[in-house]
């Protein structure tokens, strides 16, 4: 099989094999351990793809320009006060929805230690994300398309992982379509970021910024004091 097929391969399961784990593990779960068991899959899956990948492509990112770095850091921030500040002015309003997540992780173990799993996304799950949809989908997509195409596709797959998550929380379908729009956005941004810096580390800086208000509020939500 030639590298260019191998690609190939690697983004048809890239792009497909999330869904359907986090389908199981979010959405379906009619059995609790096969439930976990998709879960830490879904996570093995992002690990191994991108090694993988680089073990066929061999890109190695590199340092950006101080410029970019500035701009990752302080957009991140900007991007976390904003979603903080409009999910704190409108908890009550997400509150009810509280019983229905917690219930939704509780299923796949992950309300036990809340803290030590708010973490761990929003530290090593971002980063394994990172490493996933912008060092090894994003860039194995360009090989085959435009970068804008490849920002677009790899964006969709990208948002259509998080509407899993969605679907799962919430049962509003609007705002269900809103929240994936928003993920495709930022998706979409990321890809940008990852094109201009070639950085895995910038990006996923900012992801990490825009994850913090996302689990504090969810702490709230599901937590009552």
């Amino acid at each position: 099989m030639t590298r260019e097929n191998k690609i190939k391969t690697l983004l048809v399961i890239g792009l497909i094999l999330p869904i359907f784990l986090q389908l199981y593990s979010h959405v379906i779960q009619d059995n609790v351990l096969f439930s976990r068991l998709a879960y830490g899959l879904s996570k093995l899956l992002f690990v191994a793809i991108t090694i993988i990948f680089w073990s066929i492509y061999r890109a190695t990112p590199k340092t950006p320009q101080s410029p970019m770095r500035v701009f990752s850091l302080v957009s991140g921030l900007v991007f976390a006060l904003v979603i903080f500040g409009v999910l704190y002015t409108f908890i009550e309003d997400i509150r009810p929805f509280g019983e229905k997540i917690y219930q939704t992780l509780s299923n796949i173990g992950l309300t036990k230690n809340f803290l030590l799993y708010s973490l761990g996304i929003i530290i090593f799950n971002s980063l394994l994300e990172e490493f996933y949809w912008r060092y090894s989908i994003f860039v194995g997509l360009k090989k085959f398309f435009s970068v804008n195409k490849a920002m677009l596709i790899g964006s969709l797959g990208f948002a259509s992982m998080h509407f899993i998550y969605f679907v799962s929380f919430f049962e509003s379908i609007w705002l269900i379509m809103l929240l994936t729009t928003i993920s495709f956005l930022f998706g979409m941004f990321w890809a940008w970021l990852y094109h201009k810096t070639n950085s895995v580390f910038w990006v996923w800086i900012n992801h990490l910024l825009v994850n913090i208000p996302l689990f504090y509020i969810e702490y709230l939500i599901i937590f009552p004091k």
